[in-house]
């Protein structure tokens, strides 16, 4: 699995998590459990050392991740929505931009410049035709704050958090009881679907 079908599980199971309000464990138990053991075991058998080429760590921490900082990410974007209501902001658009945030602050080895396009791909396949040059038009300024106060610390090696994987044993005993939550899918170029994403966008 890349990383960037990592994000798209993770988009997936986060879009699912705000929009149900289920507990995080039980999203994650429900949509990201298995990719996560998998990966686990991979990591495993490869004898990977360096918790930056952990996949099963990144997936972990880049949804709690996302998750934890949320409050403090959305006081970031508001500034940068140029007259728009956070809250009118299409969902996915939400999330991705969340996660931008969580990989641009917390990663310290993925370049902000692929985390950048990474985003804004996902925002191609996942939102509507015009998201991506939303995301970058918000996504952009925040880096250039970020930069100017050395707030990033791209260092090459590791991850800036990765005590919450401490977290992850519980995870197997997690009971998901609730349905599966909706998920984004990618978009459809037809007529109808291209009329409702723009109606979600701008409502």
């Amino acid at each position: 699995m890349s990383r960037r079908e990592i994000r798209e599980k993770v988009l997936q199971a986060l879009y699912a998590q705000m929009l149900s309000g289920d507990k995080e464990d039980v999203v994650f138990a429900r949509l990201l459990q298995a990719e996560y053991q998998q990966l686990g075991r991979t990591a495993k058998r490869q004898k990977v050392e360096d918790p930056s080429e952990d996949d099963s760590l990144f997936l972990y921490n880049l949804y709690f991740g996302t998750l934890k900082e949320s409050g403090p990410y959305i006081e970031m974007i508001r500034p940068h929505l140029e007259n728009w209501d956070y809250d009118r902001v299409a969902m996915v658009d939400r999330v991705l931009l969340q996660m931008a945030l969580y990989e641009f602050l917390q990663c310290a080895h993925i370049p902000t410049r692929v985390t950048l396009n990474e985003y804004l791909e996902l925002a191609k396949r996942y939102s509507t035709e015009k998201s991506n040059q939303f995301l970058n038009g918000v996504l952009d300024p925040i880096l250039q704050e970020l930069k100017t106060a050395n707030q990033l610390h791209k260092t090459g090696k590791g991850l800036l958090e990765t005590d919450i994987r401490k977290h992850a044993a519980k995870l197997a005993q997690v009971e998901a009881e609730t349905p599966t939550p909706i998920t984004p899918r990618p978009r459809t170029r037809t007529r109808t679907r291209k009329t409702n994403l723009n109606a979600n966008q701008t409502t």
